[in-house]
């Protein structure tokens, strides 16, 4: 019996490693809006490429770690934008790797500019069974890996101008479901996420950036999350934030003005796991390619979206 709940818990964590990438909980959200929402793509108006790195929980052995790869840019028909994803999950025995192609059609409303996106995906989930430390060592269940393909899709909504931004979006909605030797199931719940934020021009050269990001799924509790930025000369910025989970996220940046920028946050668990989690690091590298150098000289007059 404890055999089979080893496995199930195993088989749990790969399905936790897919929501952790439809659920796209990163803490800089505000460049990865992507994984989150696939009407996002070509919101930047010049062709975007991120790279991003997260290692959660430091003070955990075998704890969650992601790599994500995203580029994403408007077409020539400027009310067409395409994007691709990369996400790699790790966790414990069980590793996920999804590919995704986002597609968005995008149109002018009032201010700023409406878009509708879609995704579509495959996503590859991995159990190392045979690398456990089994209870028994003629445990059959622990003999075989698995190795399964889902597909999935997701849609949404996005609205930005100049000075801010909301969307809404179900970035999973197909519900895969894996069966293990013993006969019970795992399955991936339906995922929505809905986000703001808002730029306050300060002064000409200082920008506050406050934002909300909420996180939905069917059977789970609601996860919001809230973050305010400074931003200094549209180069610099750092800001702190909370999420619902008892965490506390800090974050600093440099944009040069070529476009390229890098990005750290650092994720601070509260309460009485503080110490065991050790906390988590995430490292973000992006570039927008074709971006107008000027726009740092003569920041009244931006050509392009804060967002």
């Amino acid at each position: 019996m404890r055999n089979i709940l080893l496995l199930i818990v195993c088989l749990a964590g790969v399905f936790e490693a897919v929501s952790a990438q439809q659920e796209a909980r990163y803490s800089q959200f505000l460049f990865h809006k992507l994984a989150l929402n696939p009407a996002y793509a070509g919101a930047r108006e010049v062709p975007s490429l991120a790279a991003l790195y997260r290692h959660q929980w430091t003070g955990v052995d075998q704890a969650p770690r992601t790599l994500s790869l995203s580029v994403h840019a408007p077409l020539r028909q400027e009310r067409l934008a395409l994007g691709f994803q990369l996400i790699h999950d790790r966790l414990g025995l069980a590793q996920s790797t999804g590919l995704y192609a986002d597609w968005a059609y995008r149109f002018p409303v009032g201010d700023g500019k409406l878009s509708l996106g879609l995704q579509a995906g495959l996503v590859n989930q991995q159990l190392d069974l045979t690398s456990a430390v089994p209870l028994d060592g003629s445990d059959p269940n622990l003999q075989r890996n698995q190795n399964h393909w889902f597909p999935n899709a997701g849609a949404g909504l996005y609205y930005h101008t100049k000075t801010w931004y909301a969307g809404l979006s179900a970035p999973q909605l197909v519900e895969g479901r894996l069966t293990d030797l013993a006969g019970s199931q795992a399955s991936q719940a339906r995922h929505y996420a809905a986000m703001g934020g808002y730029a306050w021009k300060v002064n000409p050269d200082v920008k506050l950036h406050p934002q909300a990001l909420l996180l939905m799924a069917e059977g789970a509790p609601l996860q919001a999350e809230g973050n305010l930025s400074v931003l200094i000369s549209e180069r610099f910025w750092t800001g702190v934030g909370y999420r619902t989970s008892s965490t506390a996220v800090f974050n600093l940046g440099y944009e040069m003005a070529s476009g390229l920028r890098f990005a750290y946050a650092y994720d601070l668990t509260l309460g009485a796991y503080s110490a065991q989690t050790g906390g988590s690091h995430e490292l973000l590298v992006g570039m927008d390619i074709g971006r107008n150098p000027a726009r740092f000289l003569y920041p009244r007059q931006l050509s392009s979206p804060v967002f």
